[in-house]
């Protein structure tokens, strides 16, 4: 377990961030994806998140990411036009509690100020 968390940080990640990638990109925006309501289809995407969950090295598992994600830049397959609001309560020594954009605290992001 140690040796693959090393593996992670030194390609510049955490494995919670490929997880949450996964999640965004996969979940709401895959062919198949029961959240994918605009029922946008790009089988070059498709084969990027396929290759993502299949790869085993962090360096491979983020380009094929960086892939699906250029693509969705490209192809623009959804606009949000609303956040909702929230909030949260915290410590004031606890940084990086921001939401992201499905009104989710990004837990990778959280650090205590020293």
């Amino acid at each position: 377990m140690l040796r693959s968390k090393m593996k992670y940080k030194q390609a510049g990640v955490t494995l919670i961030e490929l997880m949450f990638v996964l999640v965004i990109l996969g979940v709401l925006l895959g062919t198949d994806a029961s959240n994918n309501y605009g029922r946008w289809s790009s089988a070059e995407f498709d084969a990027a998140i396929a290759d993502a969950g299949a790869a085993t090295d962090p360096a491979d598992i983020r380009a094929a990411y960086d892939r699906a994600e250029q693509i969705v830049q490209r192809d623009v397959p959804v606009v949000p036009v609303t956040y909702g609001t929230g909030w949260a309560l915290s410590r004031g020594e606890l940084l990086g509690a921001d939401q992201n954009g499905l009104g989710s605290i990004r837990m990778a992001g959280l650090a205590w100020d020293d």
